[in-house]
């Protein structure tokens, strides 16, 4: 069958850097006293410059005078994990889940943390609890998703981790489209329809995420494989050729375009 002539990659986006910007991350804080603030801010500003061991360091210093609270050891963990001390990185978040069981992004954290270290067991429950404490929170939807499709064990994922992953992400249908990531979503989303054979559902998704300049070329080229084993010839060579004029993926358009033309020099025949 032509639909499968060529082999085509699924490259997954994962919202892990949702909050990996540390003064994305200032906009979770949860204290109102001043000192813990200042503290905060400062070690922000190191960790924005990557002097990551000076930001820990203040932060350290501040609670062993203080004692600890929850938002010193959330950003705790968000220095370690930059610098790769995932152990340590967890630590610090089931601290802070203990101080603040309802915080949302401790969870979706520790959770991108679990994924680091490919622990996607831990990984699912955690996103599913951050999305039971908040229903709107896009990232932990969109890693659920890839969550339930890395935790096979085995080299391919199963048909149906895919349409687990793909019920997922549809429920962010009904979530706010200006949010962060949400081009990224669709994109997710488009390629897991793609693998399910739903074309006309992956064109839709596709289409949606055309509206960031960061997927908007990756789109267009799907969108025209889509097309393309749906025999919508026409409209997959408009996608094609597009895809040749901002050089993605230039040679693979080339081999469809060419494959495009048989077929039609063939029906003419």
């Amino acid at each position: 069958m032509l639909k499968y002539f060529f082999v085509i990659l699924f490259s997954l986006m994962s919202i892990c850097s949702y909050a990996q910007n540390a003064k994305q991350l200032l906009d979770f804080v949860t204290t109102e006293e001043k000192g813990q603030l200042d503290v905060i801010n400062h070690s922000v500003m190191a960790f924005e410059h990557g002097n990551y061991k000076y930001g820990l360091k203040l932060l350290k210093k501040k609670m062993k005078k203080d004692g600890d609270f929850y938002d010193g050891i959330l950003f705790q963990a968000y220095g370690e994990r930059q610098i790769q001390n995932l152990k340590n990185a967890i630590q610090y978040l089931n601290k802070s889940i203990a101080l603040n069981p309802k915080a949302p992004i401790a969870y979706f954290l520790r959770g991108n943390t679990y994924m680091d270290i490919a622990n996607y067991r831990l990984a699912l429950t955690d996103y599913k609890k951050c999305i039971k404490l908040d229903s709107s929170f896009l990232p932990a939807y969109n890693n659920l998703a890839l969550v339930r499709i890395f935790n096979q064990g085995k080299a391919k994922a199963h048909k149906n981790d895919f349409k687990m992953a793909k019920s997922e992400l549809s429920l962010l249908q009904n979530c706010d489209e200006d949010n962060a990531g949400i081009e990224e979503v669709y994109f997710n989303l488009g390629l897991i329809s793609m693998h399910l054979n739903k074309y006309y559902d992956a064109i839709c998704c596709f289409s949606k995420a055309e509206g960031s300049e960061k997927m908007k070329n990756k789109s267009i080229y799907y969108n025209g494989v889509c097309k393309f084993n749906i025999k919508l010839y026409e409209d997959a060579v408009t996608d094609f050729e597009k895809s040749q004029t901002n050089n993605y993926r230039s040679e693979e358009c080339e081999k469809y375009l060419s494959l495009i033309n048989l077929i039609s020099q063939n029906k003419n025949e």
